[in-house]
């Protein structure tokens, strides 16, 4: 007998911590902002060779004096980033760009401030797939790995701090968040100064986003920000297990500790559980899902950036920061909205998700609705169906049955049986989503948009959500009222 559709409406809630394992993807390099030419900007693009200005090139490989650093690496929101030195400095310690690689300044396409520059790689010439378009010697990389051994038994308090916490696999995380502070304490004697004045001050991550900005965010995208500012909390705290700073206001200035912070979540790329790396210069390549670019390492650990297609001049060169159909967690992580997933995650969520719940199809990269026409993926009707079929447990094992071992005339008689119940349940869900979603646009547009510099980009991801599940509604909707008249003729 079929079952009632309200009865076991799905449940929408999970703990964070749960969130972050199912949704615990690579992280990727990023600089910053996924950003679009700006049609104004007259600016062009330069080739690594020729990144210096004449006025302000060093005369000793790139190194600033100590008072030009003070000045220029102040990590205050809105300080302009400095890539005058960058390309001395990158030569000086081997990196070498291919004749058509170069960096170009671009902007964000949704209401940022011009001065909130961003820099990104970009091919000035055609080149061939396979073309090696950027090398980066391992000697000025920074890995996890190595600043474990840099630190020795000095940062163990700190890496036991993170695992009573729950959170060693963010470990090469903080490592490199140690390894920037204590960078920046150099100044000058820094070997990586002039890369890290290059770096951008202004971010538009869930770490740096103010009360009200989190107050708009719909609960998956809100739980994912959580997540990361649990991470940056229990960093500071774990930071406080060791003595390994030389000055007191390191560990004070809190412009500097998300600075960092940001930096790093922004900028490294995961290896192994244990070794994340940031690559100065390879981390300027912006997000795009398929890449064109592909990162690889040497026997000595060199890195090299490769093409994965022929490219034209012109044409930026990126590389995907991870999980296409969860924008959310680019927003939530890298500070920036992309709007050009094919799918996204179709926002359900289940407390304490059991093996055969999984089994039959719960995961965020799988649970999908397509952006273009709201299509719905199998994974969504199969996980609300095997939810509502609770109930009735002998039906549920034979559909788990039939899933597992393949058995598809068997698992269609089911999903057949009780289309009307899942389509009514998964649009409970929808409906709900975009009661949410239309009070957070109220709440957004009631408020003065320029004292919250990131609600622009804010209200594009809630606005391109409800589009889609806009789509997603009306499909259900024909889909509920065809497999009503059908039952209704069956009588």
């Amino acid at each position: 007998m079929p079952i009632s559709s309200s009865s076991h409406v799905f449940e929408f809630k999970m703990t964070i911590l749960r969130l972050a394992l199912l949704t615990a993807v690579t992280i990727m390099s990023c600089s910053a902002l996924l950003c679009h030419p700006c049609s104004t900007c007259t600016r062009p693009t330069i080739p690594i060779q020729q990144m210096t200005s004449s006025v302000t090139r060093a005369s000793s490989a790139g190194q600033l004096s100590r008072t030009q650093l003070q000045s220029a690496i102040s990590v205050v929101e809105g300080t302009e980033r400095d890539l005058s030195l960058l390309g001395d400095w990158a030569t000086h310690f081997g990196i070498v760009g291919s004749e058509g690689f170069g960096l170009e300044p671009t902007f964000a396409s949704y209401g940022h401030n011009n001065d909130n520059q961003n820099w990104a790689a970009k091919a000035i010439q055609a080149m061939p797939k396979d073309h090696p378009v950027l090398q980066v010697p391992a000697n000025i990389i920074l890995s996890s790995a190595v600043v474990r051994q840099e630190l020795g038994d000095s940062i163990e308090p700190a890496l036991q701090y993170l695992e009573t916490k729950g959170i060693s696999h963010q470990r090469g995380q903080f490592l490199l968040f140690c390894k920037m502070l204590l960078e920046y304490e150099k100044e000058d004697q820094s070997y990586w100064c002039a890369w890290m004045n290059s770096l951008p001050r202004s971010f538009y991550t869930a770490v740096s986003m103010d009360d009200f900005e989190i107050s708009c965010l719909p609960p998956f995208l809100y739980s994912l920000s959580m997540m990361d500012r649990i991470h940056f909390s229990v960093f500071l705290e774990a930071l406080q297990t060791v003595n390994i700073f030389q000055k007191d206001e390191t560990l004070q200035d809190m412009n500097l500790l998300k600075w960092a912070f940001n930096c790093v979540y922004t900028r490294c790329w995961g290896l192994d559980e244990d070794r994340c790396d940031i690559v100065p210069m390879a981390d300027m390549f912006d997000h795009a899902w398929p890449s064109n670019i592909l990162v690889e390492y040497d026997d000595n650990q060199n890195c090299i950036v490769r093409l994965k297609e022929d490219v034209q001049a012109d044409q930026p060169l990126r590389m995907s920061y991870g999980m296409p159909t969860n924008p959310a967690r680019l927003v939530a992580t890298f500070g920036f909205f992309d709007e050009s997933p094919p799918a996204t995650y179709c926002k359900i969520l289940a407390r304490n998700p059991s093996k055969k719940l999984v089994d039959v199809g719960y995961d965020t990269a799988r649970m999908v609705f397509y952006t273009e026409d709201g299509g719905i993926s199998e994974e969504c009707f199969d996980v609300v169906l095997y939810n509502l079929l609770e109930k009735l447990p002998d039906v549920q094992e034979t559909f788990y049955q039939a899933h597992m071992t393949g058995d598809q005339g068997t698992k269609m008689e089911i999903q057949r049986k009780y289309l009307l119940e899942t389509c009514t349940s998964l649009k409970l869900h929808v409906d709900g989503v975009l009661r949410e979603l239309e009070l957070l646009m109220q709440r957004i547009d009631g408020e003065d948009m320029s004292l919250h510099p990131r609600l622009p980009m804010i209200r594009r991801h809630n606005e391109c959500v409800r589009e889609t599940f806009s789509k997603v509604k009306g499909r259900l909707d024909v889909m509920i009222r065809n497999e009503t008249e059908r039952r209704r003729n069956e009588q």
